[in-house]
């Protein structure tokens, strides 16, 4: 059974226990298999990596952010990728920065997508980033970037493409919608100013009903 970790940020608790947990337990996810890091104001980086050091050394997680909207079809897509083990799925590709080519395997490593949203990872894997990130080259090539306290997607990838640690799929269609903006904004991003949106997002209902739920 596929296992999602959400990482969530305290303020936004109410939509992530009131309605995204109980939208993936009413396509199949068992309560048990969800669990929920939440930062109290550590930042991005800090808890991301405090949610990493609890992980099993085997198996692999669905790591969701607290601003995503999953696809109805969000739960068969996870259990049929149970048949692509010891892989990363990417679920999630914005169209500021990718176009419908970006879709499919990767063939070079450069080619996945930042796609914290929503990806998953073998915990393996993740124990590898950890060790990596923790080196001592890694923390001096990127003193400067470490100090804003965030950017864990930067350096995942980043990892990603030095060691490619295993196969990595971007999938089509987007397996979630980015609705920062219809729950109160972007917490740690603010300077970008343009909306974030999945490249192809094939569940429109899933947003309007949302958009209800909000206004209610």
């Amino acid at each position: 059974m596929p296992k999602v970790l959400i990482h969530a940020y305290k303020d936004r608790m109410h939509y992530v226990n009131d309605y995204l947990i109980p939208r993936l337990v009413d396509q199949g996810f068992r309560r048990a298999d969800i669990g929920v890091y939440t930062d109290y104001g550590s930042g991005n980086l800090a808890a991301y990596l405090a949610s990493y050091k609890g992980l099993q050394d085997d198996g692999d997680l669905w790591h969701l952010e607290d601003d995503t909207l999953p696809d109805r079809r969000f739960y068969s897509w996870a259990r049929g990728l149970e048949y692509f083990p010891d892989s990363i799925i990417c679920g999630f590709g914005s169209g500021q920065y990718y176009g419908l080519r970006d879709f499919g395997y990767v063939v070079d490593p450069s080619e996945i997508w930042y796609s914290f949203p929503c990806i998953r990872i073998p915990n393996r894997v993740i124990k590898s980033f950890l060790q990596w990130f923790y080196s001592y080259d890694v923390q001096k090539q990127y003193a400067k970037k470490l100090k804003r306290g965030k950017d864990i997607d930067f350096f995942f990838r980043a990892y990603y493409v030095q060691e490619t640690p295993c196969p990595a799929f971007n999938f089509r269609p987007c397996m979630v919608e980015h609705v920062a903006d219809l729950i109160g904004g972007s917490v740690c991003n603010e300077e970008r100013g343009v909306t974030m949106q999945a490249l192809l997002f094939e569940d429109p209902d899933a947003v309007s009903n949302l958009e209800k739920w909000v206004q209610a």
